[in-house]
């Protein structure tokens, strides 16, 4: 079994940040990221494929990992084979309101091969130290970064593009999806299962799991088949209403052009940032996808769809933080009355959920999240001298500058420097910190990342 033995690890000043999914992670990894250079730290940030291939050629340091499911924590042994130390974020526990979900997908190993796992608030934390048997101080409450782009000053970011979708689609309503377990973007239900059975999240042995997956596919299907319903009454009863919807990620968009391909009114915006889409409607409807708990959080009008009844409407926190209905019916006459001016149910319930939502989820209105994870990863150095100029570790003649990538993990995450350094630039100015880092890109979609002080700086 391999452990991560802190005590014995000489590290470098290196931190290593792995993106696999551009619109939903990049964003609040470079906010992590531009923390830890001020801190004096070297970070390496890029498409998590290429960053994990070359960790064999790179200097010892800390892998942020963003689960503790089995294929994650198999990883993680990977990384310590090779002399570096994990530690983890859980960002499968955002979104999430029960407690036995936030674990389901726990590696019995991660808490062996995580020095330090990243936790949302006091409900995940404790039930990671139950879970886990860690101790506290192993488990720092650090909430999640992501949140942390929903606060005001972050949102002017995106003040451009709202503008620019208001101008293009007019008023509209927002529908987010949330079915990829039966409308998958890896091309079927059963290789659905597969990556579940994966990960770790279910046991094909175990009965009680194939009965929690049925339960999950029916939920996908009753979801699925409700926002088709909510599509089509709202274009019989709100008359020149548009609508965009916003497939999940991990499903196949083709399934919702083809739905719609008869309905004018409606715009598919597959692999989009969801932030800006949700800036600029005028409400949003989902089915207990974490876009409501963002949504929320931002003040947007979110309304979470729930038909029939099971247990699963219970397990996710948006269901809980969002204005709730039952069927499209119910949906389309909250937003009838809120188009005619005749009543805001939004408005109305908002300070109540708000009050659940922060039982859940910690960095919400105090210390950013960003600035706790780094404080935390940057513990991970105690023995380190930092500032110290790095090998050129990148002239390795094993060093890899690109993967043969399919497509589809082309287009979750590819960007190139110039952007970097422009998102870099918006967001450390609208958190009111300096931005002038030193960055080199070392292959396809993956950069290092210092200040001025730090080892770039130091080299020729």
């Amino acid at each position: 079994m391999v452990v991560v033995n802190s005590s014995n690890l000489k590290l470098m000043p290196v931190v290593y940040l792995s993106v696999e999914n551009r619109s939903r992670e990049l964003s609040s990894k470079l906010l992590v990221a531009c923390e830890l250079a001020d801190r004096g730290l070297t970070v390496i940030i890029g498409q998590q494929w290429l960053l994990n291939e070359n960790l064999r050629f790179s200097p010892k340091g800390v892998v942020v990992f963003k689960g503790l499911n089995k294929v994650q924590t198999h990883n993680m042994g990977f990384a310590i084979n090779l002399g570096h130390m994990p530690v983890s974020n859980d960002e499968e526990a955002l979104g999430v309101a029960k407690s036995f979900l936030m674990t389901k997908d726990v590696d019995p190993e991660a808490g062996l091969r995580a020095s330090r796992i990243f936790t949302l608030g006091e409900v995940h934390q404790r039930e990671l130290m139950r879970h886990t048997g860690l101790p506290e101080r192993r488990l720092p409450i650090t909430g999640n970064p992501r949140l942390d782009l929903l606060r005001p000053e972050f949102l002017t970011v995106y003040d451009d593009e709202v503008a620019e979708i208001r101008a293009e689609h007019g008023p509209f309503v927002l529908i987010n999806t949330n079915s990829a377990g039966v409308n998958s973007g890896w091309g079927s239900t059963e290789e659905y299962r597969n990556v579940l059975i994966r990960i770790g999240w279910i046991d094909p042995e175990n009965e009680d799991d194939n009965i929690l997956l049925e339960e999950h596919l029916e939920y996908d299907r009753k979801n699925m088949r409700e926002i088709e319903t909510l599509i089509s009454e709202i274009s019989t009863q709100m008359p020149g209403q548009r609508i965009v919807l916003r497939p999940h990620p991990s499903e196949d968009p083709q399934h919702w052009i083809d739905v719609c391909a008869d309905k004018p009114a409606v715009t598919i915006v597959p692999r989009s940032d969801h932030i800006p889409w949700m800036m600029a409607c005028e409400a949003m409807v989902n089915t207990g996808c974490t876009t409501g708990v963002e949504g929320q959080m931002m003040g947007v009008r979110t309304m979470s769809l729930c038909p029939d009844e099971t247990r699963w409407h219970s397990f996710y926190l948006a269901n809980q933080v969002n204005l709730r209905v039952k069927t499209a019916a119910d949906a389309t006459g909250v937003l009838k009355l809120l188009r005619t001016g005749t009543r805001d149910l939004f408005a109305e319930t908002r300070e109540q959920l708000m009050a659940v939502m922060h039982d859940n989820i910690g960095a919400i209105d105090d210390r950013y999240a960003f600035e706790q994870m780094a404080e935390a990863i940057a513990k991970s150095f105690p023995m380190t001298k930092l500032n110290q100029k790095i090998p050129e570790f990148w002239n390795d003649p094993g060093y890899l500058t690109e993967l043969t990538r399919p497509d589809y993990l082309r287009e979750k995450m590819t960007i190139g420097e110039a952007e970097i350094r422009t998102q870099i630039n918006g967001l450390r100015k609208a958190a009111g910190k300096p931005h002038d880092f030193d960055i080199r890109t070392l292959g396809d979609s993956l950069f290092m990342m210092s200040s001025d002080r730090g080892p770039l700086g130091q080299q020729s």
